[in-house]
């Protein structure tokens, strides 16, 4: 009535003259139809819920998403947007998922709006206990970024319902050597960071976006910029770690990052460690960019 329905992940046992061996066989895919007059049906097993956030995405079906959720746990109606600190300030997310900033992390909110649906694919799935699930599963992003994620699901009043949905930082490696549709605005943090380090300012320039500047014709005065002033911290750092981050606009992104200066950096500046936020744009052909890195401590 509703289409096909394909059976639940499950652990398969096969025993050959080494002994037994098991392994996780997922569907190979999940093309469920849904009754239209029911949002939620009890029948549906946890990783149908999964494909069906994820077309209720694709179609900017954000209340049919909302009803995989713990009832009462998601507002639409209120206008109050919650805050997200970065850098001992707070900033107010826009977009279509800032309700969910509770239970879907910045990668997730960013990615599933209008995602790719047909390019979504089921990497792997466990049932950690009677009521708790877990699926990983490969998203595109419409801009064309790819993502990770890894869905939590439990049970609440007897049908499953979704936790939260994080994106896998791991997708990051191996950074960027330049900008890509693909690339994920961390991982062009994560590779400015890195040609610093090394002291590789023009490879680092790479991801910047400096407005009416040609970087080759006026790479002396940008590399300048990083060698005076306060962004001449962040040359050759011990160690960087990414903290919050926050969505402006499905465009604009910002990313706190602490890093550990390296032992001249601290005797010029009188500190150890330094915060600085990474205001990053996303251009027209979907590739992220740096427009800005601001010291705050």
């Amino acid at each position: 009535m509703y289409g096909k329905v394909y059976r639940e992940p499950h652990l398969h046992c096969n025993t050959d003259i080494f002994g037994p061996t098991f392994s996780l066989r997922l569907p190979s895919q999940v093309r469920t139809k849904y009754p239209r007059d029911s949002r939620v049906s009890l029948a549906l097993a946890p990783h149908e819920i999964v494909q069906d956030c994820l077309t209720a995405l694709r179609k900017a079906d954000i209340e049919r998403f909302q009803a995989h959720f713990v009832p009462g746990a998601i507002n639409l109606s209120t206008p109050v947007r919650k805050g997200v600190l970065l850098g001992g300030r707070a900033f107010t997310e826009d977009g279509p998922l800032a309700p969910f900033i509770d239970v879907l992390d910045v990668g997730a909110r960013r990615v599933l709006p209008a995602h790719l649906l047909r390019r979504s694919q089921g990497i792997s799935a466990l049932q950690t206990g009677p009521s708790t699930y877990i699926q990983r599963t490969a998203v595109t992003a419409r801009s064309g970024e790819e993502a990770v994620l890894e869905w939590a699901l439990a049970k609440h009043a007897q049908r499953w319902c979704v936790s939260s949905a994080k994106r896998d930082p791991a997708t990051d490696h191996p950074l960027p050597q330049e900008p890509h549709p693909r690339c994920s605005p961390e991982s062009v943090v994560l590779a400015v960071l890195a040609a610093l380090q090394e002291g590789d300012v023009q490879q680092a320039l790479r991801f910047f976006m400096w407005p009416g500047a040609r970087t080759d014709a006026q790479l002396p005065f940008l590399q300048c910029s990083f060698k005076e002033g306060s962004k001449g911290m962040l040359l050759h750092h011990r160690k960087a770690v990414l903290c919050n981050a926050t969505l402006a606009s499905p465009q604009l992104f910002t990313q706190e990052v602490r890093v550990s200066l390296d032992n001249n950096s601290a005797q010029e500046w009188g500190q150890t460690n330094a915060t600085s936020l990474w205001h990053m744009c996303m251009r027209d052909n979907g590739k992220w960019m740096c427009r800005d890195i601001e010291r705050v401590a």
